[in-house]
């Protein structure tokens, strides 16, 4: 199974492994990121959503790390269910509390939510 897809193609390693080389992003610290995300929800109980993400640092090109078509969002049996909110926060992959884990904020300059494609930002 691989946690990242695309131009990034990082493996799962599982519980407390660490990710790095050059088929994995690893977040920076104390530097901007830029991310662009492309998600089309589908029908509920049917795998017809995707979800497509770019990241750069600051100063560099988009390259894609998730590229994760035909996912399926429930099991259909209730189709009064939907999405009401986008949480964002850090995710340690891998932390299963048999290892100390430093602390983590995250800070957003931006965050646009748009039905139609926005331009990528340029330095």
């Amino acid at each position: 199974m691989n946690i990242e897809q695309g131009d990034y193609n990082c493996a799962y390693a599982g519980g407390g492994a660490t990710y790095t080389g050059p088929t994995c992003f690893v977040y920076p610290a104390s530097t901007w990121i830029t991310e662009y995300w492309v998600v089309h929800i589908g029908t509920f109980g049917q795998p017809n959503s995707s979800f497509q993400a770019w990241i750069a640092p600051e100063g560099q090109p988009l390259k894609q790390f998730i590229n994760l078509p035909n996912f399926n969002f429930g099991d259909g049996s209730d189709h009064t269910v939907g999405l009401n909110a986008i949480e964002l926060t850090p995710y340690f992959s891998g932390a299963n509390g048999s290892t100390t884990t430093p602390g983590a904020s995250m800070w957003f300059d931006d965050l646009i939510i748009s039905t139609q494609p926005i331009a990528a930002p340029t330095n």
